[in-house]
């Protein structure tokens, strides 16, 4: 019997075929049968004609495997093979430990081997189309695992309309495989919003989009259904925080710093020159003429809230005044401020209840307070303020210059630094009027002639009973 050289039919190709048979005559040499209860399956003749002339390498053996194992069908061998990218073959390797380890855990801890290739595909697709953010497969199985995404034929799929209409209107890129196996991205990603396919949601149809920002998508749906999940995917736009794997941590620094906590401010009202109108000079300290809008808090508090259910900023900001309220004892008229976030409130607590005030209309000073002052200092230094049946006044001429809305608080003024000005010169004998000394002078000087009759008739009184005088007896 004549024999033929194995190396005639294996060569030195590095096609699939020659290097199977290679592989057949180390087994058959090494006197390795394969188990007869190894359920395995065999490619179809036509799998085996498109493949036997591709290239050979540790992925095509690997695939080969997965497919003979029952894990991966024939399609994804054979269009993976075909394929034949290196860059995906630690994803192939993670897709067979992924089989390993699951053989020896828990059934329900097991990942289905239509899941794992399902998965195997999505991170192969992201390395084969340039269009798709490539993934690994760990980051693949991260998607699968997630609400709103499905997996089709390796493809990041948005089930739920909801976010997917959020992503379109966020403008997220969408795109569908052609004819010719490439990727086409719509350019007007509202137009799918009409497509049919869309609308019936049949994830199944190739003309049903797939999301190419895979890592965003992950990580946006990781937070989505979260208490303000998509106020932080606004945000993180907004502000061009990076959506890498710090989002979720970030979206919990968001909701604590940005949702959940307050900086609450009071201030109580000290004078009421702008009568019953709610203005900013009200609740300010002044010294002389220096007045400013900078009011110092009497109450500063971080405020942080817990709650179980979404809120409006509205309630939020209620719960936080609430609870400043309880630390902390306001009185009448007090103005409370509350910054959240970006946000400003403003209100003032009238009979226990909380009144929203405009930020800028309490801001907006109601008069000239500079030209009120230079009238008052100039009447006061020339001693023209007088008080005229209990009412303070200046001269008439001087009170024409200030405007007919003004006068009403420049009265106010005038009677505050009258009021003022009597009580510094009570409490400070420099400076007072040579009339208050001179006044002041007499009742003292009429207090010591009083003290002086007193003690005087006292001596009298004694010198007589000394005498003997008013005894009631005679010799």
């Amino acid at each position: 019997m004549s024999t033929i050289n194995a190396y005639k039919y294996a060569g030195k190709s590095d096609k699939i075929n020659p290097m199977i048979f290679r592989y057949a005559v180390i087994s058959s040499v090494w006197g390795m049968e394969i188990p007869k209860d190894i359920d395995l399956k065999r490619f179809s003749d036509e799998a085996v004609n498109v493949l036997k002339a591709e290239s050979h390498s540790e992925l095509t053996d690997r695939l080969i495997f997965l497919f003979g194992a029952g894990v991966i069908s024939e399609e994804t061998a054979v269009s993976l093979i075909k394929a034949n990218k290196a860059d995906f073959c630690e994803d192939i390797i993670a897709a067979e430990e992924a089989v390993i380890s699951g053989i020896n855990e828990n059934a329900e801890d097991t990942l289905p081997y239509g899941q794992i290739e399902n998965i195997l595909l999505c991170a192969a697709n992201s390395k084969k189309y340039p269009e798709i953010q490539p993934v690994s497969f760990a980051e693949a199985q991260s998607i699968a695992g997630l609400p709103h995404i499905v997996l089709m034929n390796g493809f990041a799929k948005i089930k739920d309309r909801d976010f997917y209409e959020f992503l379109v209107k966020f403008g997220e890129a969408f795109g569908t495989v052609t004819k010719d196996d490439t990727v086409r991205i719509e350019d007007v990603p509202e137009n799918l919003l009409e497509c049919e396919d869309v609308k019936n949601g049949e994830i199944n149809s190739v003309y049903y989009p797939f999301a190419v920002n895979l890592r965003k998508i992950m990580r946006y749906a990781a937070v989505f259904d979260k208490l303000y999940g998509r106020e932080f995917i606004l945000f993180a736009k907004e502000n061009s925080l990076p959506v890498d794997e710090k989002f979720e941590s970030r979206y919990e620094e968001y909701v604590k710093k940005f949702k959940l906590h307050f900086t609450v401010k009071s201030y109580s009202r000290k004078r009421y020159i702008c009568g019953d109108k709610t203005n900013w000079f009200d609740y300010a300290v002044t010294s002389e003429a220096n007045v400013s809008d900078n009011i110092p808090a009497d109450y500063i508090k971080e405020i942080d809230i817990e709650i179980s259910e979404k809120c409006s900023d509205e309630e939020l900001v209620n719960k936080a005044v609430e609870k400043f309220r309880g630390i902390v004892a306001l009185p009448e008229n007090a103005v409370i401020e509350v910054f959240h976030g970006t946000k400003k409130y403003l209100y003032i607590l009238k009979n226990s209840e909380l009144t929203v005030l405009d930020n800028d209309k309490f801001h907006t000073l109601l008069f000239n307070f500079n030209k009120i002052w230079s009238i008052i200092q100039l009447c006061s230094r020339s001693r023209q303020i007088k008080v005229v049946d209990g009412k303070m006044t200046i001269p008439e001429t001087l009170m024409n210059e200030i405007a007919q809305n003004e006068r009403e608080y420049a009265e106010r003024i005038i009677k505050e630094q009258y009021t003022r000005m009597i009580e510094q010169r009570k409490n400070n004998k420099l400076i007072q009027t040579l009339s208050e000394i001179k006044a002041a002078a007499e009742a003292e000087r009429a207090k010591m002639n009083e003290q002086q009759a007193t003690e005087a008739k006292k001596k009298k009184e004694i010198a007589d009973k000394k005498a003997g005088r008013g005894s009631g007896t005679e010799d």
